[in-house]
């Protein structure tokens, strides 16, 4: 913003020789107005930089119903259809004595949305599929049967649900969006493109009047289809450009599992390579050019990491084909979130999950980035497979895979502007994950296993990395390794420090670390340092003079 010139009746005063003094005072003012908007125009500039994480009441719907008989299953992240754990949003769950909004996050919910998901806006007791109850999805406004405190019109009431958020310390309000238009085939038909234009244009003004900046778009009735992804965005960019929208490819929670054949598997469970899939790639890169964010969708424990890493693989490759700007999104994976420098769509419910916490402390260091730079997918030719074999009670919300023998699989290495590591094991290897960032700093995670009838089976390894880390960029490492060899240009009489998100102090471990003579770095695994509480091991490691 420029210099506002004094008003021209000012400046005849001043021409004049009359009023000096109120002349003067009327500059001062003038200046202090404008170092006040360009302070809000940089705490503006600051928030955008933020990245777009959120915690999701989703899954806190669920788990908190666990009393009620009737929802016994419905304590998940991914559970399309619970009508009851749609019921169980409201401001009293919210903001009660032991509400989400004041218990949750409380030393990370500046850098977090509140995402409100599916039921904030519908009357209690719709159903998943009726086709009434379907058409009223979406309707953006705070339903007066869950938040009845809200007074004035739709608008005032959606800003004063999001400045309640705000209030509590959250950077405010996501909402939840169905795939189709409010009111699609209420009247037995679904809207056209014009019309579903004009009621997008009017969600989206509501949106931008109450300060809501976050749209997380997931199934409904036109789920799969790109052209009406874009259509949303299209509408976005005419009519709230400051609208944060995110896609999805709607999928169940494991990947290549016929549904429809007993869980019959294609590909030993993966997307790449698998016809079913593959034959939508032209699809799924169009919707992914019509993200901000690209959530990568619901898992199911305890393939937490397998199946997420093996989307992270096909969908960040399909975007930077395209050079695309999206960022995903890896929910609450966010091992592989750090690894990989991609965005948190928090489902966890508790009062904080410590992975989560580190997660979030890395990125202070290293910002999420997307695929629109020079900083490569590249994933090893080697892929793991992890197996589980589901009863009818770890099934969680998806009792399809009741009783039935599950594989998932992932390449072994996925990087993002690295370099493939050399990895070995004694015994079985880890998935890794590591990234270069635009900004220098180096990224690797050691992601536990699925194998032998158990979970999260830490494997310890050896890794070699051709890359050098330059003085004054962090390097972090999450989860365990046996050692971790840097190749290149390291001094001889560098100091080698290291700390633990997301509280640590830096440690000098030049001792514990060897130089060759080639220049390489030998870290050892007792740079780390005993984990506080449950925090998951981690090391942010610095090269100094």
């Amino acid at each position: 913003m420029g210099f506002v010139r004094p008003c021209g009746l000012a400046r005849e005063w001043r021409e004049r020789g009359f009023c000096n003094y109120f002349y003067k005072m009327m500059k001062r003012l003038v200046l202090a107005a404008c170092l006040v908007e360009a302070v809000a125009f940089a705490a503006d500039a600051a928030k955008s930089l933020i990245p777009p994480n959120y915690w999701c009441t989703w899954a806190t719907q669920g788990a908190t119903l666990r009393k009620v008989k009737e929802a016994e299953k419905a304590v998940s992240a991914g559970d399309q259809g619970v009508p009851l754990q749609r019921d169980n949003l409201n401001e009293e769950v919210l903001f009660g004595e032991d509400g989400w909004a004041k218990l949750f996050y409380p030393n990370e919910r500046d850098a977090l949305f509140l995402l409100l998901d599916a039921g904030w806006d519908l009357p209690y007791g719709t159903s998943t599929r009726g086709v009434k109850d379907m058409a009223m999805r979406g309707a953006c406004i705070p339903h007066p049967d869950r938040f009845p405190s809200l007074k004035g019109t739709p608008g005032e009431r959606l800003r004063a649900l999001n400045d309640k958020v705000k209030s509590l310390g959250w950077r405010g309000i996501g909402v939840w969006i169905p795939a189709h238009v409010h009111g699609d085939m209420a009247e037995g038909r679904m809207l056209t493109d014009d019309e579903a234009r004009k009621v997008l244009a009017d969600k989206m003004r509501l949106c931008k009047e109450a300060g809501v900046e976050y749209w997380k778009i997931d199934w409904g009735r036109r789920d799969r289809s790109a052209a009406f992804r874009r259509l949303i965005t299209e509408t976005r960019d005419k009519t709230y450009p400051g609208l944060i929208l995110e896609h999805c490819c709607v999928s169940h929670p494991f990947n290549d599992v016929d549904l429809k054949n007993g869980c019959a598997q294609e590909n030993r469970g993966r997307l790449v390579g698998t016809k079913s899939w593959e034959k939508n790639r032209a699809d799924h890169a169009d919707i992914l050019a019509a993200s901000d964010v690209f959530r990568t969708y619901d898992i199911l424990f305890p393939f937490t990491n397998v199946t997420t890493l093996e989307r992270c693989a096909y969908y960040s490759t399909l975007a930077d084909e395209r050079k695309l700007p999206v960022m995903l999104n890896v929910e609450s994976v966010a091992m592989i979130g750090a690894g990989l420098g991609h965005l948190l769509g928090i489902m966890s419910s508790g009062t904080r999950t410590n992975n989560e916490c580190v997660a979030m402390a890395w990125q202070k260091l290293a910002p999420p980035f997307g695929h629109d730079t020079d900083l490569a997918t590249r994933c090893s030719e080697e892929v793991l497979e992890d197996v589980w074999s589901y009863s009818d009670k770890d099934c969680s919300w998806f009792s399809p895979a009741a009783n039935k023998t599950i594989i998932q699989s992932a390449p072994a290495i996925v990087t993002r502007g690295l370099p493939l590591p050399e990895v070995k094991a004694q015994g079985p290897k880890p998935f890794v994950c590591g990234a270069r960032y635009p900004n220098g700093a180096i990224s690797l995670s050691f992601l536990p296993r699925t194998i032998g009838g158990k979970a999260n089976v830490e494997c310890l390894a050896d890794v070699t990395l051709d890359a050098k880390l330059e003085k004054g960029k962090p390097l972090g490492v999450f989860r365990r390794f046996r050692s971790l060899t840097l190749k290149g240009g390291m001094a001889k009489d560098s100091h080698v420090y290291a700390r633990q998100l997301p509280y640590g102090r830096p440690r000098d471990v030049t001792a514990l670390c060897k130089v060759a003579a080639d220049g390489s770095l030998f870290i050892p695994m007792e740079v780390f340092e005993k984990p506080q509480g449950s925090y998951v091991p981690n090391v942010v490691i610095e090269v100094g003079e």
